[in-house]
């Protein structure tokens, strides 16, 4: 990931900076579409006696549509995000910092190879990982200590997770948010937005305006608010590390936590907090250790 000195803004790079999310807000709606459809058509096979309004109606019903066919329905949607915006990325940004030189192309490819290879074999990668378990408790922790606050808003995000949960256990959920989502978000947030909005804005704020949309992305008001401060730090991570492996390794020790942390620890407040704020501490030492190497790799590639 190479840093850019800001230049005048180009329509282009600004549309550039917008277009990645509507077009993932787009393929969302046509996704769903798809997937009502062939439920739609399903259903009508199955059973002679439903009409069209009964089908629809029972197909709009969350717990039809539980577990699998939600599990396979994101797992599609991650597989287009990744094939969409890593070909994307590849072509803008990856190989256009591929600079001419003697070497062959092939040598070229080996080169970058190995240094991707070099990259998830640092001493930067388990402090990442570390990092991301830290980060997660902290957000559980910071969460249920909110909540009391703002019981309403609260209430019905839980609601919306206690809907998921079988949806969270099925393999499909689970190859999309813990194998793919790490890849495919970095790509699209990190890497696309984020390379597009460095072209015509100080750094700080290209951090800033895709860790928003990153918020945005999640679409409730509870996950949308830890969403963006999340993104913003992956964001920073990826500047700072100059590669996005780094936040790709961060990104995928957060999400693949959750599997591990007792929820426990966060049933006494004077425990939450203690274990919240130790969770804070840890944060800011793991994501300093990682990034103080920075001076060493800073030619590695993403």
């Amino acid at each position: 990931m190479t840093r850019c000195k800001n230049q005048p803004a180009k329509l282009k790079d600004i549309i550039g900076s917008f277009t990645p999310f509507l077009i993932a807000v787009l393929a969302q709606y046509v996704l769903n579409f798809i997937d009502v459809a062939i439920l739609f058509f399903k259903n009508m096979r199955s059973d002679e006696k439903s009409n069209s309004e009964n089908t629809i109606g029972k197909i709009l019903q969350m717990d039809y549509n539980q577990p699998m066919n939600q599990a396979y329905l994101v797992l599609a949607q991650h597989i287009v995000f990744l094939i969409c915006f890593g070909v994307w990325y590849y072509r803008i940004f990856y190989r256009g910092n591929i600079v001419s030189t003697d070497e062959s192309f092939e040598d070229n490819t080996k080169g970058r190879m190995k240094n991707i290879f070099s990259c998830v074999c640092s001493i930067r990668t388990p402090f990442l990982l570390l990092a991301g378990v830290a980060i997660q408790i902290m957000v559980d922790g910071i969460l249920n200590l909110v909540s009391p606050l703002f019981p309403d808003t609260f209430a019905a995000y839980y609601e919306l997770v206690s809907k998921t949960v079988g949806v969270n256990r099925a393999v499909p959920m689970m190859i999309a948010t813990f194998v793919i989502a790490p890849i495919g978000e970095e790509l699209f947030f990190r890497g696309v937005i984020m390379g597009y909005a460095k072209r015509y804005m100080p750094s700080a704020f290209a951090i800033l305006f895709q860790g928003v949309l990153f918020g945005l992305y999640h679409g409730n008001i509870v996950q949308g608010i830890y969403a963006c401060i999340l993104g913003c730090l992956l964001g920073f991570v990826a500047y700072k590390a100059n590669t996005l492996l780094a936040s790709m390794i961060l990104h995928f020790s957060i999400n693949l936590s959750v599997l591990f942390i007792p929820s426990v620890w966060f049933e006494e407040t004077v425990r939450c907090s203690i274990i919240t704020a130790g969770a804070l501490v840890l944060t800011v030492l793991f994501v300093w250790l990682a990034m103080r190497k920075k001076k060493e790799t800073k030619n590695t590639e993403k």
